[in-house]
Formats: C-alpha cells, sequence, structure tokens
C-alpha cells in the first residue's frame, strides 16, 4: 500500500490535517523538529500527524526524568520535550500529533482526554489489523509528566501504564507522552513492531513481560502499510482528511535553531535549556 493511495472524507473538526511522512533522523533532529512543530502551531493552522524512525536506534528520556537509573554505555540518547520514562527507539513507528486545544471536542481538551481522544484514532487503525487493543486503566497522566510522582520506581515507559497508553490483554503495545504551549499541544509515542529485548534490558531495564509487540501478537505489516493505516484511524476519529505536506520552510529553520538545544550535554543531562535560561536572565 504506497503512501499515495491514502482516501479520506471530510466531516470534521478541522477543514484538514497535514501529513508528513518523515524519514530516518537523529534523536536530536528527531525532537528538534517536534517541538518546532509546536512552537510554530498557531490559531489558524492546521493540525499535523507526523511519522518519523530513529537512525541510529536511540534512547529517548523524559523531560523530567533522572537519568542515574539509565546504562547509556555509548549509545545515543537524547531527552525529549515531554514528560515519562526512557524508550529504546529501534523497531518501531513514531508518530507525533501537533494540534490546539480548539482542535479538540470542548469536552476533550483536559489532559487526560485529550489523551485519551488522540489515541482512540490509533485504536481503530489496530482494529483493522485485529488487534484488540484499549487504553490502559493505569494512573493518571499529567501533560508535563506521564506518571512523574512514580518515575523513580520504573525508567522504562514501556513497563508501566498510564492512562495516556494502548495495552493488549494488559501488555502494553504503544506508550505515549505530551507537552503544551502557548494553547498547542504535542503528542507522541510509539508502536512497537518488534523489540530487541536484551538492548531494552542493557539500556532501560525494568519488567518486560508487560510489553507486547506486533511480532508477539503475529502481526506482519510493513511500516508504510501501518503508517497508513493509523493515519485512517486518526483521520475517521477527527472526522477529516489528511493532506500530505512536508516541513515548511519556517518549520525547517525553528528545528536547526533547537537542534543545539537537543545535542546539548547540558539539556540532555540535567534538562536545563541553556537558550531559554539566557533570554530569562536577560529580560531580568
Amino acid at each position: 500500500m504506497s503512501n499515495a493511495n491514502i482516501e479520506y472524507s471530510n466531516h470534521g473538526f478541522a477543514p484538514s490535517w497535514r501529513l508528513v511522512f518523515d524519514g530516518a533522523s537523529s534523536g536530536a533532529w528527531n525532537m528538534a523538529v517536534d517541538e518546532a512543530l509546536l512552537r510554530a502551531m498557531c490559531e489558524n493552522d492546521a493540525p499535523i500527524l507526523r511519522f518519523y524512525r530513529w537512525q541510529p536506534s536511540c534512547l529517548s528520556i523524559g523531560r523530567f526524568q533522572k537519568t542515574e537509573k539509565l546504562q547509556f554505555d555509548g549509545a545515543p540518547y537524547v531527552r525529549r520535550p515531554t514528560g515519562g520514562r526512557a524508550v529504546w527507539h529501534d523497531l518501531e513507528v513514531t508518530y507525533s500529533v501537533v494540534l490546539r486545544e480548539e482542535h479538540l471536542p470542548s469536552d476533550m481538551r483536559s489532559v487526560v482526554d485529550s489523551y485519551r481522544f488522540i489515541s482512540e484514532g490509533f485504536l481503530r487503525g489496530l482494529e483493522t489489523l485485529g488487534v484488540r487493543a484499549e487504553i490502559a486503566r493505569g494512573v493518571s497522566a499529567s501533560a508535563t509528566s506521564c506518571a512523574r510522582s512514580v518515575q523513580d520506581i520504573a525508567p522504562n515507559c514501556f513497563s508501566s501504564q498510564t492512562r495516556a497508553d494502548c495495552v493488549v490483554d494488559g501488555r502494553k503495545i504503544l506508550g505515549a507522552a505530551q507537552c503544551r504551549q502557548n494553547g498547542a499541544i504535542l503528542q507522541h509515542g510509539s508502536l512497537l513492531l518488534d523489540m530487541n529485548r536484551a538492548a531494552w534490558q542493557q539500556k532501560v531495564g525494568g519488567d518486560l513481560s508487560r510489553i507486547v509487540t506486533l511480532r508477539d501478537l503475529e502481526i506482519e505489516v510493513s511500516r508504510d502499510e501501518l503508517q497508513n493505516i493509523l493515519a485512517r484511524g486518526v483521520s475517521q476519529r477527527f472526522g477529516m482528511p489528511l493532506e500530505k505536506s512536508v516541513l515548511t520552510a519556517r518549520e525547517t529553520q525553528v528545528a536547526k535553531a533547537l537542534l543545539h538545544k537537543f545535542n546539548s550535554s547540558l539539556w540532555n543531562q540535567s534538562g536545563r535549556d541553556e537558550i531559554a535560561e539566557k533570554s530569562r536572565a536577560s529580560v531580568l
């Protein structure tokens, strides 16, 4: 199934969404683009659904996560602008959704409700593959931290569940994290195609028995086809068409400006944003 063959109907909350199929990039660039899309999301902009990959494989850690319990062993890693805990990005499909609060139904704009509403689009896509997933009934998620209060218990994001996650028979298959800025929402997440359990155990640790992949469920689907299927599910959930797009010149420019942040040891090790700190200091 090629990306060019997607067809969608239009009867929703926004005239259309932008659908961006990005290639494989470094963890720093992927996070720079996600934050750039968040910062650039203005009131009149269309929501964005973006799919991307990680090259090389990369460990991402949550915005407020401590790093003492993680074993980097020279592996690339990046701190996300969103909360949650560590994810080893390798055999997966990663998405980001960027929209404004007003793009959601008025009764679905809280943190927990927005997680549920957006995630249900991906559940619809999984249903077409015969995967009976549901939203986890775990602890509440916050806008900046996925179960921040228990983050020291399990550094592995997939070894625990919040109401931001999707599970199959109690095992997590899709994790998500979210942050907000000036009325705009960034939610990104990872759907596991397969898992190098030795790498996960070495880099992240945690209870891997609570994780399930599409390969475990004997679902064989190409990455491109899966992205199409998930996009259709989101389209159906929001009742809107998706139009293939690419990053604008402004979005690319903002991402390039943010790349230094996500490559910096100050940010990745301690979560401190040097540019933001200098900006606040100049105002004071």
